[in-house]
């Protein structure tokens, strides 16, 4: 099979690869909403205590984002499809070790292998999609893949409810394997062939330890606390990466593609955009979560319903605004959806604690409706703006602005958890703290919004741009 071909859907090994990607893509959040519902039975289990029940999400994002942008250039350098299928095995081995955990410390190990494995996932997810669809109906695909997310999203709550009330918070670390397993047999069985770059570089390997290792030691290093060591190991973060940026101004096939983004105002301010967007909306559905079940007594799967209103609107939606995101200006869509996500943080800063699920419910439709309008339009916009030869790169790009704001999205609620709650069980003794950390955490997710509708308004497609808006 020729590298880098962009065919349309009615070849055979194509749908296969859009099968194979859209399994792929319900199973991912599927696993990581079914973890979320299931926190407070997890913190029962292991005792963990607040701040260290945050890591739980955190351990896993930490790790996706140290790997992703190293998947990327390997994927473009060795085959997307070969990364995929070794992720989604990672995924598999991890996923048991994880719900296999007998105490904190494991347990957070197998979350830290699942996120390195799904990095290899995120990296090469919207590559292959890319790479088998004409450009003309990449905006509707990336949409289909983008609902497949979400139907994952919707499935997870529930379902994840249903398990730790049934069968316990262990069932739910797995309801995703048999998804992910189907998935890899179709990449094995039916998508035969490999696309990669016609020119491909090598991985640089120095800038990957240096990038990886000052991520890690910043995230935790800023969520160690306020004590020496916290402090020194994010200052030490922050030498890396200062250190990997000289490097990558050297190195002949930088990990990062820095013209790339600094060269193209489309392809940069839609990755700040992204960047911001999950930062400022990721970490609500935990929120939501804790406070269903620590303020409003709610159980598990009765949680887990009131969760997927979000996902269920993301599900509903994003194909729609992703095919129309082939035809009109995204600024229309992406701005809107900017300001209905702020809208919908605002209502749900200012329900936390008065037992109202009316509001809830009101919120999490707004920040739903607002998320799939900008999903997949900036999605198309930032594939459309890069040659196929760098699908990858850009993949990984685009995953780790996702990803690292999802990182900062729930870095902020481990620090006012931190501040407000402090290192001790959730329960009724803590009930007004909780609910003045959740008002809190909405509230300055809500301001992320601010920045990220300039982006998507003056910022994504300023007036002097040059070149068309897709690579078509």
């Amino acid at each position: 099979m020729p590298v880098n071909t962009a065919r349309t859907v009615v070849d055979p090994v194509a749908r296969a690869a859009i099968a194979m990607v859209m399994i792929n893509a319900v199973a991912t959040p599927l696993m990581l909403s079914s973890v979320n519902v299931a926190l407070p039975a997890i913190a029962r289990a292991l005792a963990l205590d607040a701040v260290t029940l945050t890591w739980v999400p955190l351990a896993y994002l930490v790790a996706a984002v140290a790997l992703v942008l190293p998947a990327g250039r390997l994927a473009d350098h060795v085959g997307r499809r070969r990364v995929f299928l070794i992720g989604t095995l990672g995924v598999i081995v991890s996923s048991f070790a994880a719900a296999a955990a007998i105490d904190g410390a494991t347990f957070i190990a197998g979350r830290v292998a699942q996120g390195l494995f799904t990095a290899l996932l995120y990296a090469t997810q919207v590559a292959i999609v890319s790479s088998v669809v004409a450009p003309e109906r990449r905006g509707f695909y990336i949409g289909q893949v983008v609902a497949c997310v979400y139907v994952g999203l919707t499935i997870g709550p529930a379902l994840g409810g249903w398990l730790v009330d049934t069968v316990g918070w262990r069932a739910a670390l797995v309801a995703h394997i048999p998804l992910t397993v189907l998935s890899c047999l179709i990449g094995i069985l039916r998508v035969h062939g490999e696309w990669k770059s016609d020119q491909p570089q090598p991985v640089d390997i120095r800038g990957s330890a240096l990038y990886g290792g000052g991520i890690a030691l910043l995230l935790v290093g800023l969520t160690t606390g306020l004590n020496g060591g916290g402090w020194l190991l994010a200052i030490l973060g922050l030498a890396a990466l200062a250190l990997f940026l000289l490097h990558e101004r050297r190195v002949a096939a930088p990990l990062i593609d820095i013209p790339l983004i600094l060269g193209q105002p489309r392809f940069g301010a839609a990755v700040a955009a992204a960047f911001l967007m999950y930062a400022a909306t990721f970490s609500n559905i935990v929120l939501v979560s804790l406070e269903l079940q620590y303020l409003e007594g709610a159980s598990a799967l009765a949680a887990g319903k009131i969760m997927l209103v979000q996902p269920l609107t993301m599900t509903l939606l994003a194909p729609l605004f992703g095919r129309l995101s082939d035809r009109l200006d995204p600024r229309l869509l992406t701005s809107t959806g900017t300001l209905f996500a702020g809208l919908g943080l605002v209502v749900l800063a200012l329900q936390a604690g008065t037992h109202s699920q009316t509001a809830l419910i009101a919120g999490l439709l707004s920040v739903g409706l607002g998320f799939s309008l900008f999903s997949a339009p900036n999605t198309n916009a930032l594939m459309g703006s890069v040659p196929k030869s760098r699908y990858g790169a850009a993949a990984g790009i685009i995953a780790t602005a996702r990803l690292v704001g999802q990182l900062a999205s729930q870095w902020l609620v481990v620090l006012v958890f931190a501040f407000v709650i402090g290192h001790v069980a959730l329960g009724e003794g803590n009930q007004a703290e909780l609910a003045r950390a959740l008002h809190i955490a909405y509230s300055l997710a809500a301001l992320l919004c601010l920045p990220a509708l300039w982006f998507t308004t003056r910022g994504l497609w300023p007036r002097r741009a040059t070149g068309p808006p897709y690579n078509r």
